[in-house]
């Protein structure tokens, strides 16, 4: 019996180098900084 395929997009996930999926981490980590920053700046302004 053969094995039900994964949807595409787990299949896509699944398929990026751990370098590749810690670059983009770090990134959504520094974009949510920075709209967090830029909030306190412009409600304490």
């Amino acid at each position: 019996m053969s094995r039900p395929e994964a949807p595409t997009a787990l299949r896509d996930f699944l398929e990026i180098p751990y370098d590749r999926l810690e670059e983009l981490n770090l990134e959504v980590k520094n974009a949510r900084w920075l709209a967090r920053r830029r909030t306190r700046c412009a409600s304490s302004g």
